[in-house]
């Protein structure tokens, strides 16, 4: 090949090197404004969809009534990270008295016949799970207002451009 010949077959390739280069800037640029990357549930997007939905659950509060009261705490008696807990209070404050706890003992009149849970509120007892790079995560969560009025279920939590929520609730299996 003549000297002429490779500096023409350098300039194609460079010349396609650059075009590919080009290509695949432009399609980056192409991309959404999140990133590309579809929404996912953190810790606190879960606990304040499950939050939301007990409030659901229970029905607007009519004018003049009080704000229901909901207490949570871990199931397995860990405290929950008080960054999750102040994002939660905040963003739950004109809904519901969200109140944590750091054992259920703490959330129940165990001095009252039937152990209600205190101020007339309801226990949301939630099980661990895990939130890393999950656009659906399934919680256990034990509804508890009182010894005799006890519910075991599975929600599930999944991310949405406006958030997470719970979409589905089933009944926990026992064992």
């Amino acid at each position: 090949m003549s000297s002429r010949g490779v500096a023409t077959y350098a300039s194609v390739v460079r010349a396609r090197w650059i075009l590919a280069v080009l290509v695949t800037v432009a399609l980056g640029a192409c991309r959404s404004d999140d990133g590309g990357t579809s929404p996912s549930v953190s810790t606190s997007d879960a606990y304040l969809a499950i939050v939301d939905w007990q409030v659901d659950r229970a029905g607007p509060p009519t004018t003049g009534t009080p704000l229901p009261v909901i207490y949570i705490t871990s199931e397995n008696g860990k405290t929950i990270d008080p960054g999750v807990q102040a994002k939660v209070a905040s963003k739950t404050v004109d809904v519901a008295k969200v109140r944590f706890a750091d054992q259920r003992d703490d959330a129940i009149d165990t001095d009252v016949e039937g152990e209600p849970v205190k101020d007339d509120g309801v226990l949301l007892i939630v099980d661990d799970f895990d939130t890393a790079d999950v656009t659906e995560v399934a919680v256990g969560v034990t509804v508890y207002h009182d010894a005799d009025d006890t519910e075991h279920l599975v929600l599930i939590v999944t991310a949405g451009e406006e958030g997470a929520q719970v979409t589905s609730s089933s009944v926990r299996p026992s064992g």
